[in-house]
């Protein structure tokens, strides 16, 4: 018996080695793909025609993204990110200032979506390590579509969240007179994360939920398309 279950045990050990070995080895490692991370730091860039004045603004925002370890080739894993910084603001003097919120027109926060629909970088998550080297060799700057500027707001009094409301631009006529975009650009930088909004917003440090009244009816959400961290 005890001679059987050796012997057992030594075939059981050959056939793992086997499958360890050259060039058997390399096809059993190739099912393993070791998640990497890193983080990137995007200006987002505004220029505006305000009232017969062009006026230009930015923020730096954070982008850390990451890859999952793959177990089998095809299936599983992929390229993950998620986004920090502060709603772009925009000053015009004399007047109410403008807010680029966090997000981008279908809510997501980071650029990622604009990296891929705008910039070319792949959406191909066959492989997210060489997508995530797509991230690291970028430097722009890369023009944005409408769809990837995120919303723009106006609070006709800043010290009162109830008062905000959505710039759809161009704007014709409202309290900062003609309102147009003329670009909106993202490109990397090694500045640090723009702070400091909440000073010119203090309700932000008491505040959770708010409600923004658009084009569409109200849309009630939270302060974390002001600042996200």
């Amino acid at each position: 018996m005890r001679k059987s279950r050796l012997a057992r045990r030594i075939l059981v050990t050959a056939a793992l080695l086997l499958c360890l070995s050259t060039p058997a080895r390399a096809g059993f490692w190739s099912l393993f793909h070791l998640a990497d991370e890193d983080s990137f730091n995007f200006r987002f860039t505004v220029v505006l025609y305000v009232d017969g004045q062009v006026l230009r603004a930015s923020s730096v925002h954070e982008l850390s993204a990451s890859t999952e370890i793959r177990t089998i080739p095809g299936t599983g894993g992929g390229l993950f990110s998620k986004g920090r910084g502060e709603a772009l603001r925009v000053v015009i003097p004399g007047k109410p200032s403008l807010y680029f919120l966090v997000a981008d027109g279908g809510g997501n926060v980071g650029w990622y979506s604009a990296l891929v629909q705008d910039c070319g970088l792949n959406d191909d998550n066959r492989d997210p390590v060489a997508r995530l080297e797509q991230f690291r060799s970028f430097s722009g700057p890369c023009e944005l579509s409408r769809k990837s500027i995120p919303m723009a707001v106006r609070l006709l009094r800043e010290g009162d969240p109830s008062s905000m409301k959505e710039v759809v631009l161009p704007e014709t006529e409202g309290p900062d007179g003609a309102v147009r975009l003329l670009s909106a650009t993202i490109e990397r930088t090694t500045e640090p994360i723009s702070a400091g909004i909440a000073t010119h917003l203090p309700w932000l440090s008491s505040t959770e939920l708010i409600t923004i009244a658009t084009h569409r009816g109200p849309l009630p959400t939270n302060i974390s398309v002001f600042v996200r961290r």
